[in-house]
C-alpha cells in the first residue's frame, strides 16, 4: 500500500486517489471518498482541495487543501470578495448558493477562471 499522509508535501496531504488520472485530473477540485481517500466531484459537491499532483501509478495524490488557487469556473462569474462556490462535475468551479463560502481575489472572465483562498 502506498504512503498517505495527512501532512504531505508543503501541508498538503498525500492520499490515496480514487479513480484519478495523472496527466488528466490536476487542477480539479476533489472530495473525501473514503479513509484518507479522494476522488473527482460531482455538480454541486463540496470540495476539500485541489489536486496538485498524481504518481505514475495513480495510487496517490497531493491535494492542495490552503492557500490561493486558481481553476476555471461555468456559469455567472464569481464576484470578489467572499462568494460561495462547489464543484461544477467539470473540473472546475460555480457559484453555488449550496456551496461554502470562499474568499476570491480574482476573477478573468477572458478566460473564465476564479483565483480563491482554500482554507
Amino acid at each position: 500500500m502506498p504512503t498517505v499522509s495527512l501532512k504531505g508535501i508543503d501541508s498538503n496531504p498525500t492520499l490515496l486517489a480514487d479513480s484519478l488520472t495523472r496527466g488528466t485530473d490536476e487542477g480539479k477540485p476533489v472530495k473525501f471518498s473514503d479513509n484518507l481517500t479522494v476522488a473527482l466531484c460531482s455538480d454541486g459537491d463540496d470540495f476539500v482541495g485541489i489536486v496538485e499532483a498524481i504518481d505514475p501509478d495513480n495510487a496517490v495524490c497531493v491535494v492542495r487543501d490552503h492557500g490561493y488557487v486558481t481553476v476555471p469556473y461555468t456559469g455567472s462569474a464569481p464576484s470578489v470578495g467572499y462568494g460561495i462556490l462547489s464543484a461544477n462535475g467539470a473540473g472546475g468551479v460555480k457559484t453555488d448558493s449550496a456551496g461554502r463560502s470562499y474568499y476570491i481575489g480574482n476573477v478573468d472572465t477572458v478566460n473564465a477562471t476564479v483565483t480563491f483562498k482554500l482554507e
